[in-house]
């Protein structure tokens, strides 16, 4: 995977966010899935758990009116063949305001030898919290 197909991978993952598409999501997701944020780790182990953590991100998300997420690729290393980490900055707007960000996250892909997934996901600032603090107020 390079840049381009990179961009094009979160652009598809931002979308699916907005359009609260949860089947685009786990078509890009492998479990386990982990998200790792400086206040813990968050592991996802099966559909219905990836659904109730996709559930309050999506309260989170309505709760702040957001109407584009814009991730954008910053480096992509390969660590061995069929894995990756793609490093990308993430901004939230609602309207043309933006509401969250920028931030930067770290994700991990592995290629299943039909498509990449994202198998982790590490950012100091995950939605379990920004959806506690200011930005809720």
């Amino acid at each position: 995977m390079d840049e381009v197909e990179f961009q094009a991978f979160l652009d598809r993952i931002s979308a699916c966010w907005v359009d609260r598409d949860f089947q685009t999501w786990v078509d890009h997701i492998a479990l386990p899935f982990t998200s790792i944020t400086l206040n813990g780790q968050l592991y996802n182990d099966s559909i219905e758990s990836l659904r109730k953590d996709w559930d309050l991100y999506c309260q989170a998300l309505d709760t702040l009116k957001i109407s584009q997420i814009i991730r954008k690729v910053m480096v992509i290393e390969a660590s061995e063949e069929d894995t990756l980490i793609g490093t990308y900055q993430t901004q939230m707007f609602a309207e043309d305001r933006r509401v969250v960000g920028p931030y930067t996250s770290s994700a991990m892909l592995i290629h299943d030898g039909k498509t990449w997934r994202i198998s982790s996901i590490m950012n100091a600032l995950g939605h379990r919290d920004w959806t506690t603090r200011e930005y809720l107020t």
